[in-house]
């Protein structure tokens, strides 16, 4: 923990005090910092930087203002929760690796309009994190959730919130040739056929697989699937895999959270809608 953690302990123990509205006299002037292993060196960046790189990344998975503002608080969220409490590593606080922390995007990625268009998404949310206590929250997104997103384990304060039709966008089917790649996995498939479980928004649980019980995750990291919301079934010596969503499913569902802002809903409800535990704090002014 660093030790402007201390800092928000004051703040935050205000801001549960006073109204957020009294409280923005309470709030720092400036940005936090973070350290971020990006483009293979180390760099200390401003926290907002570190949301508007997050933005540029995922620009294309949000096309909504809101939308795109309910990610910048998510974003947001995350980089105060790592520069305060780290993340997995010991030389930084994060990385550019999405497969590890979260993907980081460069202005060069992206044209001058959009560039602008994300800078002013930063600047509408500016300092707004999501808390859970008072204290910073990691509030993950994720790409497509398709029929909603799962319970996080991890941080149970992530619940799964359902959506009202799947996305299908992010659809895709695979293929997989049992005696060759799978044959020890699903053993006798005529004895044994794959036997699915799901939760509530229909993402897989656990399998039974050639009479093996087998977590949904284990399942999806084994099949290079890319969401555990999946259906397998086998025609002859070949397995099909169909797939819904893309990403872990925790958190704000970016296609979700576009449809609601489609429907007139403003990002500050969107946030309440995928994060109902948690309250939204300014937690620095300029």
């Amino acid at each position: 923990m660093k030790y402007w953690v201390l800092y928000f302990f004051a703040i935050f123990a205000g801001l549960l005090i006073m109204p957020i509205i009294a409280s923005n006299s309470m709030a720092t002037e400036e940005s936090p910092k973070i350290s971020v292993f990006i483009g293979g060196e180390t760099k200390e960046i401003s926290i907002e930087e570190y949301t508007l790189r997050v933005l540029i990344a995922n620009n294309a998975a949000c096309e909504n203002a809101e939308s795109k503002k309910a990610l910048a608080v998510s974003a947001r969220s995350c980089a105060t929760y790592f520069s305060v409490y780290g993340c997995k590593h010991d030389e930084f606080d994060a990385c550019d690796d999405g497969n590890c922390c979260i993907k980081l995007g460069s202005p060069e990625d992206i044209n001058r309009e959009t560039f602008s268009e994300l800078l002013s998404v930063c600047e509408e949310t500016k300092g707004e994190i999501l808390t859970l206590d008072s204290m910073p929250a990691i509030a993950l997104f994720t790409r497509c959730a398709s029929k909603g997103t799962r319970q996080c384990e991890e941080f149970p304060y992530l619940i799964p919130v359902p959506e009202a039709t799947r996305c299908e966008t992010h659809k895709t089917e695979c293929e997989y040739e049992i005696e060759n790649e799978l044959g020890s996995l699903l053993g006798n498939t005529e004895e044994h056929p794959p036997y699915l479980v799901f939760n509530e928004n229909e993402k897989c649980e656990l399998a039974i697989l050639g009479g093996n019980i087998i977590d949904g995750n284990e399942v999806a990291t084994l099949l290079s699937l890319p969401t555990t919301e999946f259906l397998l079934t086998i025609e002859e010596s070949t397995l099909n895999a169909t797939c819904y969503g893309i990403g872990h499913g925790y958190g704000l569902n970016l296609c979700g959270a576009d449809m609601l802002a489609e429907n007139g809903m403003d990002y500050k409800n969107i946030l309440k809608h995928y994060y109902p535990k948690l309250e939204i704090n300014k937690i620095y002014n300029n």
